[in-house]
């Protein structure tokens, strides 16, 4: 199935650059529709980044962690 025209409405769905978008409000203005999408999706990319940074932080934190125990146990 080939993917429908970019502007196409489609069982609820509108079609921009090859992706679908969920129309839930068809009272509301495409365009801000479209935003208030960008902006949720902004957000979560923003989410998942703090989320790898802690991950990292996290990793960081382990590793010297076991560095100071492998340390330690040597010094015994």
């Amino acid at each position: 199935m080939s993917t429908p025209k970019d502007g196409t409405v489609l069982n609820g769905f509108f079609w921009l650059q090859g992706q679908s978008w969920l129309i839930t409000d068809l009272n509301e203005p495409l365009e801000q529709h479209l935003a208030k999408s960008l902006i949720t999706q902004r957000q979560y990319i923003a989410r998942l980044t703090k989320r790898a940074d802690d991950l990292e932080k996290w990793l960081e934190t382990e590793k010297q962690n076991n560095e100071f125990k492998s340390k330690s146990r040597a010094g015994d």
